[in-house]
């Protein structure tokens, strides 16, 4: 993996990447400073659904495809991801299972902040990393917001076992 080159490029595309909507150009410019540089080609798989996960990711360029396993194990496409959206981040709190596949449908770069980066972070910056968390947080709000239709289907099932 390679280190960001260019600063000004990485800020411009985490300016515009949901994720850093609340991040200032202060904190964005210590955000870079951990981020790697991943590639991939067309094909590649970037990591399997179940691995451990490890790492936040946002797309710089190119485009990567999210597929889940049915209960068959047939890979199922569930949606695409091209330059400033995010992934990946509940691997910084969690360290849990992959929920999906992410494979590159072309020449991808991705920007990524591991968990040891992470853990760096909050030793020297620990504001940031508190906005990091919070960012988190209200990505998992907005998961939960636009779902609440299927959350609370799941959970009356649930409770109709009991």
């Amino acid at each position: 993996m390679a280190v960001v080159t260019n600063p000004e490029d990485a800020i411009q595309l985490l300016k515009h990447c949901q994720f850093f909507e609340d991040f200032g150009e202060a904190e964005l410019a210590v955000v870079i400073q951990f981020l790697d540089v991943r590639t991939g080609d067309r094909g590649d798989v970037l990591f399997f659904e179940g691995e451990q996960a490890d790492a936040l990711y946002v797309v710089g360029a190119g485009r990567v495809e999210l597929l889940i396993n049915d209960d068959n194990e047939q890979a199922r496409l569930v949606g695409w991801l091209g330059p400033s959206e995010s992934f990946g981040e509940m691997a910084l709190l969690l360290r849990s299972k992959r929920l999906v596949t992410v494979r590159a449908t072309n020449v991808v770069t991705l920007y990524e902040l591991s968990v040891p980066s992470f853990l760096r972070m909050r030793a020297h910056h620990p504001d940031v990393c508190l906005l990091l968390i919070m960012a988190i947080v209200k990505r998992f709000g907005r998961i939960v917001e636009t779902n609440h239709t299927l959350f609370k289907k799941a959970l009356l099932d649930q409770l109709s076992k009991v």
